[in-house]
């Protein structure tokens, strides 16, 4: 008989320590607390890093929590109003962590997790596919800031380094789950930046959102977080450095990147999302190491020039 795998069980948001009885492609069976069995979506278990053999490869492809929740965010209404005050309440559970701080705790245990993963040797794109699926105002803006090779905003330039980068891509892998990692290499970060620290030049992440998507500020930094926590590990970094030659410099640093939310101008948002967002941004900044900034842009296109600025 097979050990027994141990595993956190994300109830309602809240973890749950558990032992995976079995496990199904969509459900899976596991053993609580107190002798308790219980049937739950196998998206909502992950197992323990730590349990799993030393000698699986590297390159598997990790499911980190800040991902499972983000794909029980994609799930909720997209009215943009409701799904807002839906959202809300999965991030203000009455059993743990609140807004911030549960998030803060997500993307510690992520990027924790994702520490595992090594990749170096492979890029974070195939060869490039046409953008037709995304907005125009996203093609647009993605297509100016490349021929510009920066965006401005106040008195910031953050250049333009590449586009729809997938962190965890990884050809002819699993996950941890024992599928084949076929959706890994497949969208992602709109853009990757560099910023300017010191001298030194560190990532930036930037998630594009257009007037027309029914997604608001606070799911948008949720999305973001996530793509943050699979990038601010050691082993990324390096591949970082060794895809870009513009980031050589950031090998002798501690991961630390800058995440942008860049709206399309006169974007309307529920009442209450862009300050509820900009608390947990603040909070966050402050709290994570691997987080230097977050920042809020409102971007339009004139004259044939990005023009951006601080909401």
């Amino acid at each position: 008989m097979p050990p027994k795998l141990t595993a956190t069980y994300y109830e309602d948001s809240d973890p749950l320590d558990c032992t995976i009885i079995k496990r199904g492609k969509k459900r899976t069976r596991i053993l609580l607390a107190h002798g308790i069995t219980k049937l739950v979506p196998s998206e909502l278990v992950v197992p323990d890093i730590a349990e799993i053999k030393k000698d699986m490869p590297a390159r598997m492809v990790p499911v980190i929590p800040l991902e499972r929740f983000y794909r029980r965010v994609c799930k909720l209404t997209r009215d943009k109003e409701e799904g807002f005050w839906q959202l809300r309440e999965l991030l203000g559970s009455r059993h743990g962590p609140r807004d911030a701080g549960f998030l803060a705790e997500l993307f510690l245990r992520s990027v924790s997790h994702a520490g595992f993963y090594d990749n170096a040797d492979e890029p974070f794109h195939p060869q490039r596919q046409p953008r037709e699926e995304q907005p125009a105002f996203a093609n647009r803006l993605v297509e100016m800031a490349h021929a510009a090779g920066k965006i401005t905003y106040a008195e910031h330039t953050v250049q333009f380094v590449d586009y729809e980068i997938a962190p965890f891509r990884t050809t002819r892998s699993r996950l941890e789950s024992g599928e084949a990692a076929t959706g890994s290499g497949g969208g992602g970060v709109d853009l990757l930046l560099a910023a300017d620290q010191y001298g030194e030049l560190i990532p930036a992440i930037a998630e594009i959102k257009a007037a027309t998507e029914s997604t608001g500020p606070t799911h948008a930094l949720v999305q973001a977080l996530t793509y943050a926590a699979q990038l601010a590990t050691l082993n990324q970094f390096t591949r970082i450095a060794e895809h870009y030659p513009v980031f050589t410099g950031i090998l002798a640093e501690e991961p630390e990147l800058d995440v942008l939310l860049i709206f399309e101008k006169d974007s309307t948002f529920t009442p209450g999302d862009l300050d509820f967002a900009k608390s947990i941004a603040a909070a966050l900044s402050g709290e994570l190491d691997e987080i230097r900034r977050i920042i809020f842009l409102s971007c339009g296109i004139a004259g044939g020039e990005i023009k951006c600025g601080a909401i």
